[in-house]
């Protein structure tokens, strides 16, 4: 680890195999839930302009 200009040593993380796996399942998750509220609510989904769950 190298150190700051502030003279404090930096820190560095990396996501492990398994961190990545866990962000792929909770994001697949999140537009699950994000689909079925916008069908429900009529909401558009951001960026398409497509109704959610049309």
């Amino acid at each position: 680890m190298g150190a700051s200009d502030q003279g404090r040593k930096r820190r560095y993380y990396a996501i492990t195999d398994s961190g990545l796996a866990q962000l792929a399942d909770q994001r697949r998750q999140w537009e699950t839930a994000t689909r079925t509220l916008g069908g429900l609510w009529g909401l558009t989904m951001p960026g398409t302009g497509a109704v959610a769950g049309a």
